[in-house]
């Protein structure tokens, strides 16, 4: 269920996946299931035959919404690909900067004459 991105690969040129058999890479995973797995989100891995893993924390980078797979970064620094079923949100990535909504409580910028102070 782990995909090691820096390891050996097999003849089709992909990464060896860890406790998964290449008919299990195939399998189809609903679209639904892909909706909240955004590059940012953090995620805990669940469900693999690899149990040392099971557990742990992880940051998506990127999210391959053809094979249902992800890219992540796990605590330790190591980046592997995973497929989606067997990564739980904790976290949703937050919207980046430019797309945040203006604050509740913005006030427009004062008069320049009004907003001297004097000491």
């Amino acid at each position: 269920n782990l995909v090691v991105g820096e390891g050996p690969t097999n003849e089709a040129n992909e990464p060896d996946v860890l406790g998964e058999s290449p008919r299990s890479r195939q399998a189809p995973v609903a679209r639904g299931d892909l909706e909240n797995l955004q590059p940012g989100a953090t995620v805990q891995l669940v469900g693999l035959s690899m149990v040392q893993y099971n557990g742990r924390m992880a940051v998506v980078l990127g999210v391959d919404r053809s094979t249902a797979r992800c890219e992540i970064r796990l605590g330790d620094g190591s980046v592997k690909t995973i497929r989606a079923e067997n990564l739980r949100v904790v976290e949703p990535a937050q919207p980046a900067a430019g797309n945040l909504p203006p604050p509740q409580n913005h006030m427009p910028p004062e008069d320049e004459e009004t907003a001297r102070i004097t000491l």
